[in-house]
C-alpha cells in the first residue's frame, strides 16, 4: 500500500479537481433548483415575475450553464489568459521537478511537464485568438 502511494502521489491532483468539480456542480443544481422553485411558486399564483427576479435567475443559469446548456467556465480575455498563466506555471515547477528529481524517479515528472507546457501553448493559442477576433 506504501508503494501505491509513493508512486501515484500525482493522481490525488486530479482527484481533488474531480472533488471541487462535483462540489461546485452540486452548488449550481442547488441554485438552479430553488429558481425553478421561484418560479412555479409566482406560476402557482398566477402571476407573472418580476423583472428583477427573471434577471436574476437568467443570470445565474448562464454563468452556471453558459451558452446553450453547455457548461462553458467564465468567460472572457482574462480568464484566458488566467489559464495560460495557471498552467506555465504548472508546467514550469514540473519541469523544474524532473530536473531536480528525474534522475530518481524516472519520466513521471517529464511526462506531466510535456502535458502542461502544450496545455498552456494552447490555451496561449486561444487568447490570442480570442482578442484577435473578440466579436467572432
Amino acid at each position: 500500500m506504501e508503494d501505491l502511494f509513493r508512486d501515484y502521489w500525482w493522481l490525488l491532483f486530479p482527484l481533488v479537481g474531480f472533488g471541487f468539480t462535483a462540489w461546485e456542480r452540486y452548488f449550481a443544481y442547488r441554485r438552479h433548483r430553488d429558481n425553478i422553485e421561484l418560479l412555479k411558486a409566482y406560476a402557482a399564483q398566477g402571476k407573472d415575475p418580476p423583472a428583477e427576479v427573471l434577471n436574476v435567475t437568467s443570470a445565474a443559469e448562464e454563468r452556471d450553464w453558459g451558452y446553450r446548456g453547455r457548461r462553458c467556465g467564465p468567460r472572457g480575455p482574462m480568464a484566458d489568459w488566467r489559464r495560460v498563466v495557471i498552467f506555465g506555471v504548472l508546467a514550469g515547477s514540473f519541469w523544474f521537478a524532473d530536473m531536480r528529481f528525474g534522475d530518481e524517479t524516472g519520466a513521471p515528472f517529464e511526462i506531466v511537464a510535456i502535458v502542461m507546457s502544450a496545455l498552456a501553448v494552447a490555451f496561449a493559442a486561444f487568447a490570442l485568438l480570442g482578442s484577435v477576433w473578440k466579436d467572432r
